[in-house]
């Protein structure tokens, strides 16, 4: 399965002796107390550690008595390790309208029917047919829009030169992202503002240093900086975790030309426009 967007169903049951934050037990209504306010949890990860990565989808499939799908949200960093645990972790974002939705009406087993068995799983290509034709019925655009933004990833990788240009864009900015902040080298890449063939050079001063997704959202004009060097999103990416990012300042490095660096910008912002 080619899954640019992939997509876990987390099954959940008190019946493993798990509880929630809190020692709440795990029922729905204990659920949908975080869920349903735009919470990010933290949950344990035994299975599919390896592959889960931010802004794919996780499903929340309550297993027993009822087996439905009653909530979903969003991977938002990197898996880490949780020492008290003794396992890897993963943070998401739960979606308030998309698992109000489901709140509603949930997802019943029978209409995709896989196995789901004590950990998350990825889903299989059949079930990712029906959880991503349940979103475009719901109106969410990131279906489409994360499709793109992945596919726009790969060729950002194959770039000439690719290899050197980042090395010397993650110096430069101190392996910080110049929009998020973060500082997992593994997540960051190093974003030509403009595109090389199209005007663009490998230079320190056509660049950016940014986390993955953010990189992608840049490269399709979803993301863009200001002249007052603030972060601007496309109206059409809703999701909680960009529509956060709006007026959040650029941080540059004083080892790169502003004034170049600008230059490019604005000429990022009028073929956005155009």
């Amino acid at each position: 399965m080619d899954a640019l967007v992939q997509h876990f169903i987390y099954p959940l049951s008190h019946a493993g002796g798990y509880v929630f934050e809190g020692g709440r037990q795990i029922t729905p209504d204990n659920y949908w107390a975080s869920s349903l306010v735009g919470k990010t949890d933290e949950w344990g990860m035994s299975t599919g550690y390896r592959l889960i990565e931010p802004g794919d989808w996780v499903w929340a499939y309550f297993s027993q008595p009822i087996a439905q799908i009653l909530g979903v949200g969003r991977v938002v960093k990197p898996v880490t390790w949780h020492a008290r645990w003794g396992r890897y972790s993963v943070h998401i974002r739960w979606d308030r309208a998309l698992t109000s939705a489901l709140k509603k009406k949930p997802i019943d087993y029978a209409e995709y029917q896989q196995q789901v068995q004590g950990a998350a799983v990825r889903a299989n290509k059949s079930t990712v047919q029906v959880l991503e034709g349940w979103l475009l019925d719901h109106g969410s655009r990131w279906v489409s829009e994360a499709r793109a933004v992945k596919f726009a990833q790969r060729e950002v990788l194959q770039r000439l030169g690719q290899a050197e240009f980042r090395a010397r864009v993650l110096k430069a900015y101190g392996g910080t992202c110049a929009i998020t902040g973060t500082p997992e080298e593994g997540v960051l890449q190093a974003a030509h503002i403009l595109p090389i063939g199209n005007g663009g050079r490998h230079t320190v001063a056509n660049s950016l240093l940014l986390r993955a997704d953010v990189h992608n959202l840049f490269d399709l004009g979803l993301l863009t900086i200001t002249p007052g060097m603030k972060v601007a999103v496309d109206p059409t990416v809703t999701d909680g975790i960009y529509r956060g990012l709006v007026g959040r300042p650029v941080s540059v490095p004083r080892a790169v030309n502003r004034q170049e660096l600008k230059k490019a910008l604005t000429e990022h912002r009028s073929r956005r426009n155009k």
